[in-house]
Order: C-alpha cells, then structure tokens, then sequence
C-alpha cells in the first residue's frame, strides 16, 4: 500500500488547477481558434451572482443569458485574459447558437457545472425579486 500524500495549504493554494483549451472555430466560421478556460471559484460566484441579480419580468431571459454570460469569464487569451466584458454578453448572444453552445458545453465542463446547477441557478433567478429595479 502507497503512502498518501496529505495536501498543505501551501500545495492546494499553489496548484495550477485551472484548465484551458483550445478550440476550433473554424467550422461556425470564425475563420479561428479561441482559448476557453474553466472558470475559477470566484468567476463562478460572480456569474451566478449576475445570474440571480438581473431583474427581470420573465426568468427566461435569464436563460436566454446564461450561456453569453458564462463565456465573457471563459473565453480567453493565451495567457488566461478574458476577452469580453459584462457589457458584452448582447453582442456575443448575436452569434451562432451552435457555436455558442459548443463553446458553451466546453465552458460548462471545465468549470464544473451540472445541468442541475445551470437549472436551479435560472429557476431561482426571480425568487424573492418582486417590481422593478430602482
């Protein structure tokens, strides 16, 4: 029997945990490739978060964002930069959905997400949101 290696602080704090792959666009056009990386704790709070804040009449819209907005945090550079920001997430949602979904499934994986999460994430986006924003 191999002896286990118990974890620091310092080991799990200093690995290099978050993946990042390349992914042909070429196929839906984009005449390219685009790095998509998993999301961090962080980014993934942050975008639930934007998921649970949009008040909105109608919760679809949630839905209706919720891949674009998942990709502003996973599409990168080559050295892990987000290419978009908040403000793009209508622009992005412009683009093929067959392109974004593809993206979107990679972005799902590598950040962990189950269809559970994405599904309890948008049902709950209107819970305790009554009337307008101020």
């Amino acid at each position: 029997m191999s002896e286990q290696k118990i974890l620091s602080r310092e080991d799990i704090l200093g690995a290099k945990d978050t993946t990042r792959e390349l992914v042909d666009m070429n196929k839906f056009g984009w005449g390219g490739f685009v790095y998509v990386q998993g999301m961090t704790g962080l980014q993934r709070g942050l975008h639930e978060n934007d998921m649970l804040e949009t008040n909105v009449d109608d919760p679809r819209v949630n839905k209706a964002r919720f891949r674009a907005n998942m990709l502003v945090y996973c599409i990168v550079d080559g050295e892990g930069n987000q290419l978009f920001r908040e403000q793009d997430v209508d622009a992005l949602n412009e683009k093929n959905a067959a392109a974004l979904d593809y993206l979107y499934d990679k972005a799902a994986k590598a950040s962990g997400y189950r269809p559970a999460d994405i599904e309890e994430i948008t049902k709950n986006s209107q819970s305790g949101q009554e009337g307008g924003s101020s």
